[in-house]
């Protein structure tokens, strides 16, 4: 998944909710061990689910997981020379 983020950075050029969950549901692999949390977010992105959606979908107060902590990295890179403000 932190790959496919990166992926998702490179074509939109920023840092977009849409795009980076289209770039998760292509690199969505079931085989791949996933919690079911995840697995089922994934599946739902997959078949066309709203992203703004999936991340409660089966814990209704969200993850407590640390996916995005594993999946942070490629926005650091790509933001790397951002001015403040735009971090925030």
């Amino acid at each position: 998944m932190t790959l496919a983020l990166a992926q998702s950075l490179g074509r939109a050029g920023r840092a977009d909710a849409f795009a980076a969950a289209a770039s998760y549901a292509r690199a969505f692999d079931p085989g791949r061990g996933y919690a079911p949390a995840a697995r089922s977010a994934l599946t739902s992105l997959a078949m066309g689910a709203d992203p703004r959606e999936t991340g409660r979908m089966t814990i209704a107060e969200g993850s407590y997981g640390n996916g995005g902590a594993m999946r942070i990295a490629p926005v650091g890179l790509a933001y790397r020379s951002a001015p403040r403000a735009a971090l925030r």
